[in-house]
């Protein structure tokens, strides 16, 4: 996990659109909540994408026009600003060595 990293896409994302919020047991989608619209699973076990490769920074981005807050537009939006932001936070934070 790369909390910072996360955070960088979840604030950017937020710029657009709502942050899907904890449900009752503090849970989005059955996964505990670790921060505001994050949560972790067993990547590599589910065998998502992220889970492919050892790289430092990695993550899975859901934004879904379900809600009756967020139009589809917004949900692409919100996306490219995640991906954005995760890019630019992963070059700013790039090893030099």
């Amino acid at each position: 996990p790369q909390p910072a990293f996360q955070q960088a896409m979840i604030e950017a994302g937020a710029k657009v659109t709502h942050i899907a919020p904890a449900d009752a047991t503090g849970s989005i989608i059955g996964s505990r909540v670790v921060a505001p619209g994050v949560i972790e699973y067993a990547v590599e076990d589910l065998g998502l994408c992220t889970g492919l490769t050892d790289a430092r920074y990695t993550t899975t981005t859901e934004v879904y026009p379900d809600s009756p807050r967020a139009t589809p537009e917004q949900c692409i939006e919100a996306q490219v600003a995640a991906a954005r932001a995760g890019l630019d936070y992963a070059i700013s934070h790039a090893r030099t060595s």
